[in-house]
C-alpha cells in the first residue's frame, strides 16, 4: 500500500517470513498386558497427528517388532516405542511408549508312573514335561526335577505316590507345576526246593523225614496228592505198597504268590515174608504134620493171608496163617528129599 505523506520520501528495505516445522504429537494404543510367554504375535496400532507412518522399536526386553507386529520372545517386560521421525513440514515427535509384561509360561513336570517287584530296589524315576511353547524343547532346562517315593524294598505290595518336585529344574521362560506319578510294587514270586526221598523203600519202613525250603524264607508244607501215604508236618508215615506222590508247597503271602507245587515220587515196595520150615533141621516122617514159621523183614509184623505150599510145580497145600505159624501133612509126599516152596498172597503189602 503506498504510503502518502506531504513532507517525506521514502525507501524500502525487505525483511523475511520464517515458516516453522509444524509438531505433531503420537496416538498410540496401549497393547494387552500383562501376557503370557507363547502368546500369540500382537498387532501394535498407532497415528501421528501428522498423518504421516508410524515406525515401531523395542526399547527393552525379550521382543521383536517387524512393521506392526510385535513377537514375545521372552518373558520379563517388554518396552515397545512408536516413533514419527518427521520431514520437512513436520518436526519428529516425541516417542510414546507402552510397556508390556510378560509372565512365564507354565511348564507341567509329571512323574511317570513305574513299577517293580516287592524285595527289588526301586527303579529309576522319570518325568514328562508338557507345555513348551514357541518351538522350545527339553534343551531350553536345566537341572533335574526331584522325584522321591516313601516306598523301600520292603514295602509292601500295593500303589505308593511319586512325588514330583522341583529340585534342581529351572528354566528361563518357565514356571513350573508338578503332578505325581504311582510306583506299583507288585509281589514277588518263590520258588521252592525239595529234597526228593530216599526210593524204592520196603513196606514197613520207619517214618520219613521230609525237607524242602521256599526261596521267599516262608514255611513250606507237604500233602500227599496220591498213593498209601499220610503227611503231617514234615514227617510221611508209608501206609502201604505202591507209589506215594509228595507235594510241596507255599501258598503265598501279601508279599510273596504262591510258589508252583514240586512233586516227588516215592516207590513202596511190598515186604517180603519170610518162611523157614522146621522140615529143614531135622527129618520128617511120612505123614506128619510140619510146621512153618513166618517172619516179616524189619517190621515185625504179622501179615494175614495164605502160604501155597509147592513141591516143585506141584502144589501141596494152601495154608491160612495164624500168628505166624502154618503147618502142612507130608502125605502128599512120597519118601524121600524135597525142596519145597512157599507162595505168600492175601495182603498187598506184603510178597
Amino acid at each position: 500500500e503506498a504510503q502518502i505523506a506531504t513532507s517525506y520520501t521514502f525507501s524500502y528495505v525487505s525483511g523475511t517470513l520464517t515458516v516453522m516445522q509444524a509438531s505433531q504429537t503420537i496416538t498410540f494404543a496401549a497393547p494387552a498386558s500383562p501376557v503370557t510367554y507363547g502368546v500369540s504375535p500382537i498387532s501394535l496400532s498407532a497415528s501421528a497427528s501428522s498423518g504421516l507412518a508410524v515406525a515401531f522399536s523395542v526399547s527393552s526386553g525379550s521382543c521383536s517388532v517387524s512393521g506392526t507386529t510385535l513377537t514375545v520372545t521372552g518373558a520379563g517386560t517388554c518396552v515397545v516405542a512408536a516413533n514419527q521421525a518427521g520431514n520437512a513440514d513436520y518436526s519428529t515427535a516425541a516417542t510414546a511408549s507402552h510397556s508390556i509384561v510378560v509372565y512365564a509360561a507354565v511348564l507341567t513336570v509329571t512323574a511317570n508312573n513305574a513299577s517293580r517287584i516287592y524285595g527289588t530296589a526301586n527303579p529309576t524315576f522319570t518325568a514328562n514335561f508338557s507345555g513348551f511353547v514357541n518351538g522350545d524343547t527339553l534343551s531350553v532346562l536345566s537341572g533335574a526335577p526331584s522325584l522321591t517315593t516313601t516306598a523301600t524294598p520292603t514295602s509292601a505290595p500295593g500303589s505308593y505316590t511319586i512325588t514330583s518336585a522341583a529340585g534342581t529344574l529351572a528354566a528361563s521362560n518357565y514356571t513350573f507345576s508338578f503332578a505325581n506319578g504311582t510306583l506299583t510294587v507288585t509281589a514277588a514270586t518263590q520258588t521252592i526246593t525239595f529234597t526228593a526221598p530216599a526210593s524204592p523203600v520196603t513196606y514197613g519202613v520207619s517214618p520219613i523225614s521230609l525237607s524242602a525250603t521256599a526261596s521267599s524264607g516262608l514255611a513250606v508244607t507237604f500233602s500227599v496228592p496220591s498213593g498209601p501215604c499220610t503227611v503231617s508236618g514234615n514227617t510221611m508215615t508209608v501206609a502201604g505198597a505202591g507209589t506215594c506222590v509228595v507235594a510241596a508247597n507255599q501258598p503265598g503271602n501279601a508279599d510273596y504268590t504262591a510258589a508252583p507245587a514240586v512233586l516227588q515220587s516215592l516207590v513202596i515196595n511190598k515186604e517180603p515174608v519170610i518162611v523157614n520150615s522146621t522140615s529143614s533141621l531135622s527129618p520128617s516122617i511120612y505123614g506128619d504134620n510140619v510146621a512153618l514159621t513166618f517172619t516179616l523183614i524189619g517190621s515185625g509184623v504179622t501179615p494175614t493171608g495164605t502160604l501155597t505150599i509147592s513141591d516143585g510145580a506141584k502144589p501141596l497145600a494152601t495154608i491160612s496163617l495164624d500168628a505166624g505159624i502154618a503147618t502142612y501133612n507130608t502125605s502128599a509126599l512120597i519118601a524121600g528129599k524135597h525142596t519145597l516152596t512157599a507162595v505168600y498172597s492175601g495182603d498187598n503189602n506184603y510178597q
